[in-house]
């Protein structure tokens, strides 16, 4: 029993440490441009990565290990599902991301009382379906999900906790269907939010660097220069020990450049 335990552990956590540096982001389909010109999300389609598929090969074999284990929680097992599904996404293999949404869909019923996590996957799953929806070009039904959407807040540092509610590593799904939709402000409400700290929330969500670079864009769309500049440079300083060839921080780098040329 010890064995397997231990096998389990090292399989999530190799997979876990993978996917956390995955960007699971969804680019759909080009919207009208504003005036400046400026793209917020790319429109050059959903690309697979090394990353991705090392991610998904790890959690496929934790999946296929522990599938008929006795004492593999179900919550665990949609969380899993999930995972797969976003990485599905990721690659723009939608059929399979909405078979995984009805896998999980069977499943929520049955989830057991434990702890918060029924809810938590519950969000999750909400989360995934809006993913889904964005990269089919479904952006109000997307937001349609999301508005209502309360995230929970996790009572303790839970290990676990820490690992359900930060998945996706990437949250900002509603913020890029406004996008999508033209709604500028509402994105922007929406990032505002995610990169808020308050020390006195029981809110455990990571504040993702590209919710900076995002935001940054969005305020200099709207000739919020000073606003711009300030989250290009949260942004850098935050990866400043990134890869150097990471397309987000490269240009970030170029835009604070050409935004304080000359001062």
């Amino acid at each position: 029993m010890l064995k397997k335990i231990t096998k389990i552990i090292t399989l999530v956590l190799m997979a876990v440490f993978t996917l956390s540096i995955v960007h699971i982001s969804v680019y759909a389909a080009s919207v009208p441009s504003a005036p400046t010109g400026l793209s917020v999300v790319s429109n050059a389609g959903i690309k697979p990565t090394v990353r991705s598929l090392v991610g998904r090969e790890y959690f496929n074999k934790v999946y296929d290990y522990v599938k008929d284990f006795r004492d593999f929680n179900l919550n665990d097992k949609a969380m899993f599902v999930s995972i797969l599904g976003y990485l599905d996404v990721m690659q723009g293999k939608i059929d399979s991301a909405k078979a995984r949404l009805d896998e999980i869909k069977f499943l929520l019923p049955n989830l057991p009382e434990r702890y918060y996590w029924k809810e938590q996957t519950n969000i999750t799953y909400r989360m995934f379906q809006m993913e889904v929806m964005v990269a089919e070009g479904y952006y109000k039904n997307a937001i349609a999900i999301g508005k209502d959407l309360i995230f929970k807040e996790v009572p303790d540092m839970n290990p676990k906790a820490l690992w359900f509610v930060n998945i996706p590593s990437l949250q900002d799904v509603l913020a890029r269907a406004y996008f999508q939709t033209g709604e500028l402000d509402k994105a922007i409400t929406e990032y505002e939010k995610l990169i808020t700290f308050d020390q006195k929330s029981k809110d455990r969500r990571l504040i993702h660097p590209k919710y900076h670079y995002r935001i940054a864009k969005l305020y200099q769309e709207k000739g919020w220069i000073d606003k711009a500049i300030n989250e290009y440079e949260k942004c850098i300083e935050i990866w400043k020990d990134a890869d150097d060839g990471l397309p987000e921080l490269v240009d970030a780098k170029k835009r604070l450049a050409n935004l304080t040329k000359g001062n």
